[in-house]
């Protein structure tokens, strides 16, 4: 699947556009971009996995330009993803969430001309503050660079999985006890395509296991933390 839907995207606004609209809010351009689905699924989906900073559902205070939204922090990449204007989310505050996850659906809450997803991205510190500040944007910087640079590593690691999973065969049978396996099933990735597998990928040694809908993962040892990046 693409993110953040499922069936791809139009950019309606790229960032830095129509500096006159954003000069009232002491923006020196739109400070993110706006992108409107061209499939049927408005459902919006985690670009990056992490966990939830805000989960923002009222709609009623003037000040929130972004209606309904949803912040989630990756720490290891030291960045935070805003989606908003969003009719509803399905996300709680400290809640981790993976790549792929349905956040909520598309909207036009808060400050708003119609329905669209305004996505938003900051660089942060370990803590998850916000760099650059005074960057005319508040700190965001121009999401698409950003996706790209995700979507590579997300393309990467399926590919380094897919030429392991080659290379391992035969294939032992399902074990329906294993942790991988238990995950994929509690998050509907279907059936398995491969084994659990030890793969190395850049300096770092995960588990790794293909199903059907997404690839389940690991670092060695650590199956409290299982994770999974969405086909």
């Amino acid at each position: 699947m693409q993110v953040p839907f499922a069936n791809g995207y139009i950019v309606t606004q790229v960032f830095g556009a129509n500096p006159q609209n954003y000069q009232q809010f002491g923006l020196k351009g739109h400070e993110g971009i706006d992108l409107y689905p061209t499939g049927s699924d408005h459902s919006i989906y985690c670009i990056e996995d992490g966990i939830v900073a805000q989960d923002v559902d009222v709609t009623s205070d003037p000040q929130n330009k972004y209606g309904i939204y949803v912040v989630v922090f990756n720490q290891a990449s030291r960045r935070k993803w805003w989606y908003c204007h969003m009719t509803r989310n399905y996300v709680l505050a400290g809640q981790p969430v993976p790549r792929g996850a349905k956040l909520g659906e598309m909207g036009s809450t808060g400050n708003t001309t119609g329905p669209h997803l305004h996505l938003g991205v900051k660089n942060t510190d370990a803590g998850g503050n916000p760099r650059d500040t005074t960057n005319g944007y508040f700190g965001f910087i121009d999401p698409a660079p950003v996706m790209k640079q995700v979507e590579s590593f997300t393309q990467q690691l399926e590919q380094a999985v897919s030429d392991r999973a080659v290379a391992s065969k035969p294939w032992m049978p399902v074990n329906q006890f294993a942790a991988l396996w238990k995950f994929a099933q509690a998050h509907q990735l279907e059936d398995q395509e491969t084994d659990e597998l030890s793969l190395t990928y850049n300096g770092v040694e995960y588990i790794v296991q293909v199903f059907n809908l997404g690839i389940v993962y690991c670092k060695k040892g650590d199956y409290d933390h299982i994770e999974f990046l969405r086909k």
